[in-house]
């Protein structure tokens, strides 16, 4: 993955003042990290098949859900994956109460064969080849067949109409390629950007949270914390568009405290299965864990990340122990069903910390820079049964001094810093 990291460096480079006639007030560069990202992942053959599908088939389609023409925002949400976030759609959902009236628009891959386009979609493509010239053909041939969606979309904002009469935009993300189009398009049409936080990313962790840095386009970020914040600022994020408001996800649901064990079960939670050498890292936490069950004679439970899959650790799973969760179970039924958490590198973590739940971490090369007491890390099977014999002879005490974490990472009065900002706005 040190290799995707390094190619997908090389290559943002060569996009450096790429300009196109077909988007001439856009910055592509910025537009396409994400792609660029992906594309590394993507072998040669693939990136031709689907330019092929690009072609032949229109790739997007746009709904307006609710037109209400008196509000100046406008809500965009882009589902371009097949896989549902039930805790995306909380983020969103706990906003759209500060913002009302506003308009609701969906943007949605949905690939149909359409011949009477495929001209139209090929001149964009042959067209744009060209602008890629400092890249292998398998590459520019990839990136091509992605402007043909982000005409799509820039055409279809313009037939809906989506922008007239708004001030303000609503977006999840800016990282991906339909997301980061629509905001510079309501860029502009002369609107402002609004984007929450929905995960921790961390600056110069060579993994694809660089994306989420590079692709930055929004005038108001709201953010959890002040940790997020440095990490923004430390990728050089202009500071006046950072905004810590508290956990956005958090805002409806109540706090959970620190339970006594009462379970007989731990859990685990694996990495993004995407990063540099991540499943080799997710294997390493089962292997650990089947040894703590074995130990204790307590069961486990395995949380997946939404886009792993569980075929990935076939076969290492102690089955008398362990029990891999359904990926829709929530990080509070899971936090709830555990005594305590052994996690690795996912922003999780800081999840786990904010709800006041203990968490090991367990630092292996590579590791979640989350700060918290050093009884809560470890390096090996060793070492963690002596921090977690002298954690469980003494819970209280640990448990007192476990709220001096949870102050880094947890921002008060959440809700009424949102109602305060959007008011701002409004």
């Amino acid at each position: 993955m040190d290799n995707l990291f390094d190619s997908y460096e090389n290559d943002k480079i060569k996009l450096n003042n790429l300009k196109s006639k077909d988007f001439i007030d856009y910055d592509m560069q910025k537009m396409l990290y994400n792609d660029v990202w992906h594309m590394q992942e993507i072998k040669g053959l693939q990136r031709i098949i689907r330019a092929v599908v690009q072609v032949i088939c229109n790739g997007i389609e746009v709904s307006v859900c609710t037109d209400n023409s008196a509000g100046e925002f406008v809500v965009v949400e882009v589902k371009d994956s097949d896989i549902k976030r039930a805790d995306n759609d909380t983020i969103m959902n706990n906003l759209f109460d500060y913002i009302h009236p506003y308009g609701h628009v969906l943007i949605r891959r949905n690939y149909r064969i359409d011949f009477k386009g495929i001209k139209k979609r090929l001149k964009i493509f042959v067209d744009n080849l060209k602008v890629f010239k400092n890249l292998s053909l398998s590459k520019r041939i990839f990136l091509c067949q992605r402007l043909i969606v982000v005409k799509e979309v820039i055409d279809l904002l313009d037939e809906y109409k989506i922008f007239d009469s708004r001030k303000k935009l609503l977006i999840f993300q800016e990282h991906d390629t339909v997301s980061n189009t629509v905001i510079q398009k309501a860029h502009i049409s002369g609107l402002k950007v609004v984007s929450p936080q929905h995960s921790s990313p961390i600056y110069n962790n060579r993994d694809f949270f660089q994306v989420f840095f590079d692709a930055f386009s929004c005038d108001y970020k709201l953010l959890w914390n002040e940790f997020t914040k440095r990490q923004f600022t430390a990728a050089g994020i202009n500071e006046e568009k950072l905004y810590v408001v508290g956990n956005t996800k958090k805002l409806k649901s109540e706090k959970n405290f620190i339970s006594e064990a009462v379970n007989n079960k731990f859990g685990i939670l694996l990495d993004w299965p995407k990063g540099e050498n991540a499943v080799d890292y997710n294997i390493k936490l089962i292997e650990l864990a089947n040894k703590i069950a074995e130990k204790y004679a307590c069961g486990f439970y395995v949380k997946l990340h939404p886009v792993d899959s569980v075929e990935n650790y076939k076969g290492l799973i102690n089955n008398t122990y362990g029990e891999v969760l359904d990926k829709t179970t929530s990080m509070e039924q899971f936090e709830n069903m555990v005594d305590f958490s052994v996690a690795h590198n996912t922003s999780a973590i800081i999840d786990l910390i904010y709800d006041e739940k203990t968490v090991f971490v367990y630092r292996m090369e590579k590791s979640f820079p989350v700060i918290t007491d050093d009884i809560y890390n470890f390096k090996d099977i060793e070492e963690f049964i002596d921090k977690y014999n002298k954690w469980n002879d003494n819970k209280e005490k640990y448990k007192e001094e476990y709220k001096n974490i949870i102050s880094l990472y947890y921002t008060k009065n959440s809700k009424e810093l949102h109602k305060k900002f959007f008011e701002s706005l409004i």
